[in-house]
């Protein structure tokens, strides 16, 4: 396949397209290349920095003659510290400027001399990056150490990876003679293998427990709440001391009901009231998100719900008032910023041990981001759908053309199984391009490339133009046919024959797309129309909404396609149609 470009060397390209910078250095460390990023990074022009010592350009001034004395002595010891490695160190930019780089210096040969070229990489935001997590790692270690649970970061070995000031407290330990240390060396005995197989069920069905458990040890005998939480690390286990609280239990006892009904509910915007209704308690997650100020003497909540919703949860809040039951409804809560975020809001009565209602309390789930989920889960299986259906039309119209024809059946599988490969290949490019379209100078070279026998024999030449995914398809489908009837009966058939494929955009608005065959065999145009001359003149003209014509010239046929153009695009959004299956 020929062109009219220019030949430009790999390593030129390579310079030119790379997004580091890159430099090529003779033997004696001389710069001979330098790209355009070296040019942004170090501040030198590529003409100031050619044919000059690599390490005047970038090096600081007390490491310089490192690297020049690296370089020369390549060939000599076959390894030095920057040619075929990749190190990190320190450059400077033209004005004095030093920052880190990553460089590594490959041997290549410069017109039979030796020569390196270098790709250099500015990682001041790498190295930012570290600092950040490490200062990460500190904010989180002293988080941990400035909570009052104990917390410890078991490996899947039950190894331990971390642990907190009151941990440390609690098992009178030290860091040093926990850390790396197995669970069942620190805790050993029948208790503590019970807990470890709870904690290996917590990891092996990623589901995180929470629970009581009595321990006893040489400190004696206590209560412990634990709650884990499986980690990309292992489990996260945190822990307390929860004794005092059981002995407490029994003096508490009047207030078991309210504390069950509270656990009872999703924590997230919580609210209580009075057995009338009247509001006495917002959490700091209802204030922080509405906004509202916590000094309001009447907080007005449902002037924060959506006025569509107002009439319905009124109605349900009054149903359950009068029955004393609980009720749980969706609706819409105003965000601080004025944008509404659906939430899942629950309500239960508290009651007295003779059962009447002394209160109300519930909370409310922000599901905002599950219900666009799920209405972005429908919109794809509805797309899904659609392509689906396409491509089953395409391919039962594909079939009645070509079984229909006179040709034997074996000649008729081989046309329909290469046609559904050329539909395969048109439909991998627009999964590369999200099926959002593609160009045509890619379908006419996935199409053509595969059946050229030399690459001389065709020509392809046209100014960039985008096709929609409709139209991509049936052009790849009108091309495979061309180039098929090329090698079987036209140009491609013969030695020395050629195909032309060129087009051209008039005004921005309109394309002429002309196939041109030269020195095949002598043409006469056919007694019937075939599928091919039919896919061309009828389903591509309807789809591109042009004209499409065949000439069947003695030297070999021409085939021109005129379509309008939308925005610069081929092809309108319409669906993509064969004669008989419509879509």
């Amino acid at each position: 396949m020929s062109d009219n470009k220019s030949q430009v060397s790999p390593v030129g390209l390579v310079l030119e397209a790379a997004l580091d910078a890159m430099v090529v250095v003779s033997a004696d460390g001389r710069v001979r290349n330098w790209n355009q990023q070296a040019e942004a990074i170090f501040g030198w022009s590529r003409d100031e920095a050619l044919d000059r010592q690599i390490d005047d350009l970038i090096v600081p001034e007390p490491d310089q003659g490192a690297s020049g004395e690296d370089v020369p002595r390549y060939p000599e010891t076959g390894l030095t510290a920057i040619v075929g490695r990749r190190v990190e160190g320190v450059a400077v930019h033209r004005h004095g400027r030093t920052f880190p780089v990553e460089l590594s210096f490959s041997k290549i040969d410069e017109g039979g001399k030796p020569a390196f070229i270098g790709v250099i990489r500015d990682i001041s935001d790498r190295l930012s990056e570290r600092r950040a997590l490490k200062a990460e790692r500190d904010r989180n270690q002293s988080v941990l150490d400035n909570m009052l649970d104990a917390f410890v970061l078991l490996d899947w070995d039950l190894r331990v990876l971390q642990v907190n000031q009151a941990a440390l407290r609690m098992e009178g330990r030290s860091a040093e003679s926990m850390l790396g240390r197995a669970h069942g060396d620190i805790w050993p005995g029948p208790a503590a293998e019970a807990l470890r197989r709870r904690y290996r069920s917590s990891m092996r069905r990623q589901e995180a427990l929470f629970f009581e458990e009595q321990w006893r040890d040489a400190r004696g005998v206590m209560w412990l709440e634990i709650r884990t939480q499986p980690t990309p690390e292992g489990l996260a286990i945190f822990y307390r001391d929860v004794s005092k609280r059981k002995k407490a239990e029994a003096i508490l006892k009047a207030s078991e009901t309210r504390l069950r009904t509270l656990a009872n509910v999703v924590p997230a915007m919580v609210w209580m009231s009075s057995d009338q209704g009247d509001v006495e308690f917002l959490n700091e997650r209802w204030f922080a998100f509405t906004g509202a100020e916590p000094s309001q003497d009447d907080p007005a909540v449902l002037s924060f719900l959506h006025p569509d919703d107002v009439p319905r949860v009124a109605t349900l809040w009054a149903a359950a008032f009068e029955r004393g039951e609980g009720f749980a409804s969706e609706l819409r809560i105003r965000r601080g910023d004025g944008q509404f975020r659906w939430f899942l809001s629950r309500a239960e009565p508290v009651r007295t041990p003779k059962g009447s209602v002394s209160g109300w309390i519930g909370a409310s789930i922000d599901i905002d981001d599950q219900r666009m989920a799920h209405e972005r889960l429908k919109l794809m299986v509805n797309e899904l759908n659609h392509r689906v259906k396409n491509n089953l039309a395409a391919v039962q119209a594909l079939a009645a053309q070509t079984f229909r024809g006179v040709d034997p059946l074996p000649n008729a599988r081989e046309a329909f199984t290469a046609r559904l490969v050329a539909l395969g290949k048109a439909h991998d490019i627009l999964t590369r391009k999200q099926w959002e379209g593609t160009q045509l100078i890619d379908i006419a070279r996935e199409v053509l490339a595969p059946n050229i026998p030399e690459a001389e024999a065709v020509t392809i030449e046209g100014p960039p133009v985008s096709l929609g995914p409709n139209a991509a398809l049936t052009l790849s489908m009108a091309l495979h046919e061309l180039v098929t009837n090329a090698l079987k009966y036209g140009a491609l058939s013969m030695p020395g024959g050629r195909v032309a494929l060129r087009w051209r955009v008039d005004l921005g608005t309109k394309l002429r797309l002309t196939w041109v065959e030269t020195g095949g065999p002598k043409v006469s145009p056919p007694t019937s129309m075939g599928f091919g001359a039919r896919l061309l003149t009828r389903s591509l003209a309807a789809e591109l909404r042009g004209v499409v014509s065949i000439d069947y010239q003695a030297d070999g046929i021409v085939c021109t396609i005129e379509a309008p153009l939308q925005d610069g695009r081929l092809g309108p959004p319409a669906t993509m149609t064969f004669d008989e299956a419509p879509i």
